[in-house]
């Protein structure tokens, strides 16, 4: 649980309106614990989004470089490619952010609204939740635990310092200062002492890789007959991408799973899901393309890859075998497959009515609602139904 003085200092953070005076090149660094150091960025220019994000240490800046590379996609992620859908979710990172209601998760409502409530503030429609969370292992973003809480409420502290000393204000950068020197705030609350460190450079993407299946398999493969170029069923090809939404496994975070489509003559004839969050989570995905090429009569003489971290991913396998391996990016039909396969996997109505069921067996959220509600319409009646509070809450929310 959140502690209130922490998002005491998150709203505070917001009511400064920083993002007015900081771009998203001006870095600052905040001493944490264990001598770690917090690479500080102020986001939120274009007015739809305030957050103070946290990247600890080398790792966390190198998280940020590699999710900027698919900075590119529009709002509503058209244009996303293969390689993209990776980057959105390879940050490390602490971040307090705002949200409205409808775009965060449930157990950030609840943490939000128990905020709100001990602190007398009434819910209206359209307004901002604070969240404070922690994105790291490509998961989707959880509340922070208390140690990253700890770190999270420094960096506050620094940013609503700096809004008050505007010799720290916009260095008027243009681009990320990686190699370079930027302030570094070292002590506690209103007590900084302020010397310079350096903002680590960028290094090159860290793709994924797998380990081999076992030599029988892959010798089954090696024995089969290679198929000629001209040949229908010659080569395959995969597309590797990552899914927006999380998908719970009784996990502190949901991760944001992998599908791979393996297609041949343009149908595709499997697909995978895997968490990708571990080795063995990529060993798997390229076993079960083994397990693919060991069904077929003969050999592709070419497997295509769409995206790097597909290509990187099935390099080894393609070497040990003797297929040709081929990179492709911006494959519009194979992007227009993911998306017929992934409207297809569950119909919303289906994910309504499960949220519902789930909320129905939770009391206690049942009596949360009931308040959220009596702060946006007033009274609500003692004997009103979980989904017609949930359609309250809709059209309070539009």
């Amino acid at each position: 649980m959140i502690k209130l003085s922490s998002f005491d200092l998150a709203v505070d953070f917001m009511n400064k309106k920083l993002l007015n005076r900081y771009t998203e090149n001006d870095v600052f660094g905040v001493q944490l614990s264990d001598d770690r150091i917090g690479y500080c960025l102020i986001l939120g220019q274009n007015g739809t989004h305030l957050s103070l994000s946290v990247y600890i240490g080398n790792e966390g800046i190198q998280s940020l470089a590699t999710s900027l590379k698919g900075a590119h996609y529009t709002e509503d992620f058209t244009g996303m490619s293969a390689d993209d859908s990776f980057y959105l979710h390879s940050e490390t990172c602490l971040q307090c952010y705002f949200e409205e209601a409808d775009m965060i998760s449930e157990e950030e409502q609840q943490e939000a609204i128990r905020y709100f409530m001990k602190r007398g503030i009434r819910i209206t429609n359209h307004m901002f939740f604070p969240c404070l969370t922690s994105w790291r292992d490509r998961r989707m973003p959880y509340p922070v635990n208390r140690e990253e809480e700890n770190d999270l409420v420094l960096a506050l502290q620094v940013a609503l310092y700096i809004s008050d000393h505007p010799e720290y204000h916009s260095s008027g950068r243009k681009v990320f200062p990686y190699g370079e020197t930027i302030p570094l705030f070292t002590g506690k609350n209103k007590k900084w002492k302020v010397t310079e460190t350096v903002c680590p450079k960028e290094e090159p993407v860290q793709y994924f890789t797998a380990r081999l299946p076992g030599e029988e398999i892959l010798n089954e493969i090696r024995n089969k007959p290679i198929g000629r170029k001209s040949a229908v069923r010659s080569s395959i090809r995969v597309g590797l991408f990552k899914i927006e939404e999380g998908v719970s496994e009784e996990d502190p975070a949901a991760y944001c799973p992998v599908v791979a489509l393996f297609l041949i003559n343009g149908k595709v004839v499997r697909h995978v899901m895997s968490a990708a969050v571990s080795q063995d989570d990529f060993d798997e995905l390229v076993s079960d393309i083994a397990d693919l090429l060991c069904e077929m009569r003969q050999r592709p003489s070419l497997l295509t890859v769409d995206g790097w971290y597909g290509y990187h991913l099935m390099e080894g396998l393609c070497k040990a075998v003797g297929i040709s391996l081929e990179h492709v990016s911006e494959d519009e039909e194979m992007d227009r497959l993911f998306e017929d396969f992934y409207s297809g996997m569950e119909d919303p109505d289906d994910i309504v009515m499960k949220t519902l069921e789930q909320l129905q067996e939770n009391p206690e959220m049942v009596d949360m609602l009931k308040k959220f509600l009596e702060g946006m319409v007033g009274a609500v009646p003692e004997d009103v139904d979980m989904e017609s509070m949930m359609k309250l809450i809709g059209k309070g929310m539009n």
